[in-house]
């Protein structure tokens, strides 16, 4: 059973508690989300979740191979517009089988819409008084909201393929209700490089986040959001508070190539300070991240596939804590052929776009130095030791100095593809060139 709610006040802050005060606006196709609380969800649901789908609504319930668990379960209400409590006979049944409370549904957020659906020989009835309803399904008292929020009770055909008229009517007037109410969605923030070619990397990290946690993930300039902010620092500390959970991907670039970024280390500490779940990762090599973080977990990745496959890993691991259950994401198998309007974005690994940092990592200025000055000496000492050297005569010496000259402009902007080419071994490149140059001039010398 799914959507037994309770008033639970341990444990960490949650995000649902305040993200009713942020004012925030998810650019997406998806209008509204709500939570689905009824049986099992199977084919027999697809023409309901078809139409709510249309509609850019998505549907979404408590992590379906877990048991309930109610604080998660008021956590992913808190992330949504509506509720939906759908009773079946079937389901009826189980729950006076197993014993549990028959009370489905019974929260706070008692002013969001709120459509019942029950199946036909059900008997059903509701009872008001000022704005409170209670609203009782064969003759038990099911749950308790207010009145302007209720759509239904209504009676409906769970096996037909398609909607009545009055079903369609009744959910078509409660989404219209839902997306009139202005609720901040859940969603994850991503830490990390900005830059665009770290754009690969974090299309992965929102594939992963939206496919197993069924969320929104969100990056401070990522043009998905709209928020009423005076500042990019403020807009930050913001989406971190209210995030459901964050990733930190810690990986150095070229702006900053051999120091930790201050900015990330600021953004995972304002993440810690308000309990949020943090995933933290690195491109490779590895390397230890700050200190005050030391004692968390995190995982170095070799590629954006093996990045989407770890954080996927660790999105799973993590389910009870941050997870749901994506109804639209089913309607593909139980209604072939169907492309579903809510659906998470899709990744796919281009080898042409991966972040080769800093394996790509140019050369430093001494480095450049040495190699230059190298190659300007084993052309010196290879034109001594042949007969070049006495054809060229006195005008070897400037042709070496302009071999060291075109080195020096040529070298740094090569010096990244030479990396990229050469893998690790490009950072021994520099100490072969020296000893190279070392060993020509002692032969010429010799001669």
């Amino acid at each position: 059973m799914t959507g037994l709610v309770a008033n639970d006040t341990n444990g960490p802050p949650n995000a649902a508690d305040d993200r009713e005060q942020l004012e925030l606006d998810i650019i997406s196709p998806v209008r509204a989300s709500v939570f689905f609380s009824g049986p099992p969800p199977g084919p027999s649901l697809a023409p309901f979740l078809r139409h709510l789908d249309q509609a850019g609504i998505r549907v979404v319930s408590d992590v379906d191979d877990m048991d309930g668990d109610p604080p998660r379960v008021r956590r992913i209400i808190g992330g949504c517009g509506g509720l939906i409590t759908m009773i079946s006979l079937e389901h009826l049944h189980d729950i006076r089988e197993s014993g549990t409370d028959p009370v489905i549904v019974e929260t706070d957020n008692t002013d969001r819409p709120h459509l019942v659906l029950v199946e036909k020989g059900l008997s059903f009835d509701t009872n008001c008084h000022d704005n409170k309803a209670t609203v009782s399904i064969d003759k038990s008292t099911f749950f308790h909201t207010t009145r302007t929020s209720l759509h239904g009770p209504h009676e409906f055909e769970l096996e037909s393929s398609e909607l009545d008229a009055g079903t369609r009517a009744l959910v078509d007037s409660f989404v219209a209700r839902v997306c009139e109410i202005p609720v901040a969605e859940a969603f994850a923030f991503m830490i990390g490089r900005l830059e665009r070619d770290f754009a690969h990397a974090r299309e992965a990290i929102r594939a992963a986040v939206e496919l197993e946690a069924g969320i929104p993930c969100l990056w401070s300039d990522d043009g998905r959001h709209r928020i009423k902010t005076k500042s990019v620092r403020l807009t930050t500390q913001l989406l971190l508070q209210h995030a459901e959970f964050v990733i930190a991907d810690l990986t150095l670039g070229p702006e900053n190539p051999e120091n930790e970024n201050p900015s990330r280390a600021h953004e995972i500490g304002i993440s810690v300070a308000h309990h949020r779940p943090l995933m933290l990762c690195s491109r490779e090599p590895r390397r230890y991240p700050y200190f005050s973080i030391g004692d968390l977990q995190m995982f170095f990745w070799s590629d954006e596939r093996d990045l989407y496959e770890r954080a996927t890993e660790w999105l799973r691991a993590e389910r009870a804590s941050i997870g749901r259950t994506v109804l639209n994401n089913r309607l593909r198998e139980w209604l072939p052929g169907y492309h579903p309007v809510v659906k998470p974005v899709e990744f796919a690994f281009d080898a042409k776009r991966r972040y080769l940092w800093p394996l790509t990592r140019p050369y430093s200025d001494l480095e450049i130095l040495a190699m230059s000055a190298s190659i300007g000496g084993i052309a010196l000492s290879a034109a001594l030791t042949t007969d070049l050297g006495d054809r060229l005569g006195p005008a070897i010496y400037p042709v070496a100095g302009l071999t060291v000259a075109v080195a020096l402009v040529a070298l740094p902007r090569w010096s990244s593809r030479l990396r990229a080419s050469l893998g690790q071994i490009a950072s021994l490149v520099p100490v072969a060139l020296v000893i190279s140059a070392l060993a020509f001039a002692t032969l010429a010398l010799i001669e």
